[in-house]
């Protein structure tokens, strides 16, 4: 989605579609039901406890799957082990749930420990874009 701004510019808007994502990533060699098979994994792992890198594993799961709110509690949970990755996860949730300023403020944030990262500037420019 975009809009105008008062420049006339079009000013992107942060969308977060993983059905949208085409062949360019090989994930729809099976059609669609590599989401279903995502869904059912994800089920039969709620019953056990996992570890900090099994977390950042179901955290991209879960946000692949749409769910923003429990992808963010998995990557929240894991930055003390993970402090970069998960400011990336969280930054993803929250651009998911429509939450586009807390995403900007959690990659400001990870920028201050990372500040040569790439895809942490790369993400941070994105969002600001013609703000």
């Amino acid at each position: 989605m975009s809009s105008s701004n008062s420049s006339g510019k079009k000013k992107s808007e942060a969308i977060y579609s993983p059905r949208e994502i085409g062949n360019q990533m090989g994930l729809w060699v099976y059609g669609n039901n590599w989401l279903d098979v995502l869904f059912e994994e994800l089920e039969n792992m709620q019953n056990y406890s996992v570890n900090a890198d099994e977390s950042m594993l179901r955290g991209l799961a879960f946000l692949l799957c749409g769910e923003g709110s429990v992808a963010l509690d998995l990557f929240s949970s894991v930055k003390a082990v993970f402090p970069l990755e998960s400011s990336l996860g969280m930054a993803a949730a929250f651009v998911s749930l429509g939450r586009e300023k807390e995403a900007e403020e959690i990659l400001e944030k990870a920028l201050k420990n990372f500040p040569d990262n790439r895809m942490l500037k790369e993400n941070l420019k994105w969002l600001k874009n013609d703000k």
